[in-house]
């Protein structure tokens, strides 16, 4: 079977599923995080599949379909004291929240009885029975579910069945990969903009203002430092490490543009983080990166050709199209 041939089909219907929702934000995400997300998990894993030795047709199928059922994941659901409520498993619990529309994703997750599983479980039973349907073979299909299954990683489980969950190589990079995409380097960064946008929309009705967001970025990095243990692969780990010294760099570009006040607001890394701002009911890191290159630096690029006069106007810029090339690069799955 050419498995690359067939991806498109898997993905196609991973993208169709994700829109059958109308929510905008829910929790964490948001409506364009979903697909994003997965498609960066897919490049990520790929690139860390070709270091460990992992086969890339299972980490790509894996990495498409691992959150197929993310988005009936709703409202964290709290306890009598208000706190998170966990399964037996130590996961958090949330509300099933129901699509708008139907396909044949939410029909198998209704026939199979899915509802109220977390999203890993439920997405490695649902990917068994699509690939069955679909004439794959039982061992490839075996392998691919296993990985979704292993890509969040149980809280009260023993060291022994964390061997087994982690034996196979494919399970470990999936893991690492979906772990770092959410957490660490710009593209967490950006994630992290768009949680307290959202937060900000909700609680007052008006946009965050990004000189009250820049002061939140240090306290988020340093929270960071916890997760590079939980990493299971060797090139993951250095990865992540590489990713969390770039966010420390990030906010050392902050702190070194804070005193220079307007230009760099309008040419430097804090314009960037404005424009991150300015979509908060709808973000989307694939379009505001897009805009990033191929229309926000032109137009400073060109503002600058005309006046250089701005005091570190070029400085500023040189730094802004720096961090746009290392979150390029991310999105594409390198460093």
């Amino acid at each position: 079977m050419d498995y690359q041939q067939r991806l498109p089909e898997i993905e196609a219907l991973v993208r169709e599923t994700f829109s059958l929702w109308d929510e905008q934000r829910v929790g964490f995400s948001w409506r364009h995080y979903y697909l994003n997300h997965s498609l960066r998990v897919r490049a990520l894993a790929l690139t860390l599949a070709r270091q460990e030795g992992a086969d890339p047709d299972v980490v790509a199928y894996a990495a498409t379909l691992h959150d197929l059922t993310k988005r009936y994941d709703g409202a964290l659901a709290l306890d009598a004291n208000g706190k998170r409520r966990l399964d037996r498993d130590g996961y958090w619990v949330t509300e099933t929240l129901p699509p708008a529309r139907a396909n044949h994703v939410t029909a198998l997750y209704d026939e199979l009885g899915l509802a109220g599983q977390v999203h890993h479980l439920s997405g490695a039973a649902l990917t068994e029975r699509i690939l069955a349907e679909a004439g794959y073979p039982r061992p490839f299909i075996n392998a691919v579910a296993h990985a979704i299954r292993a890509h969040v990683t149980p809280q009260n489980a023993t060291a022994a069945e964390l061997e087994a969950l982690y034996r196979p190589p494919e399970a470990r990079v999936l893991h690492d990969a979906d772990l770092m995409d959410a957490n660490l380097g710009l593209v967490a960064f950006y994630r992290n903009i768009q949680i307290h946008a959202g937060r900000a929309l909700a609680q007052t009705g008006a946009p965050l203002d990004p000189r009250a967001y820049i002061e939140l970025v240090a306290p988020w990095v340093e929270t960071k430092d916890p997760f590079l243990p939980r990493f299971r692969t060797a090139t993951g780990q250095a990865m992540a490490a590489a990713r969390q010294e770039r966010n420390r760099q990030l906010v050392a570009w902050i702190a070194v543009e804070q005193p220079l006040g307007e230009p760099a607001w309008h040419y430097g890394v804090l314009g960037v983080i404005t424009l991150f701002l300015e979509e908060p009911e709808d973000p989307s890191l694939t379009r505001a990166l897009q805009h990033l290159q191929t229309e926000w630096l032109p137009a400073r690029r060109a503002e600058l050709a005309r006046d250089g006069r701005a005091p570190h106007a070029a400085a500023l810029l040189a730094r802004a199209e720096q961090f746009a090339d290392l979150l390029r690069d991310e999105v594409a799955g390198r460093i």
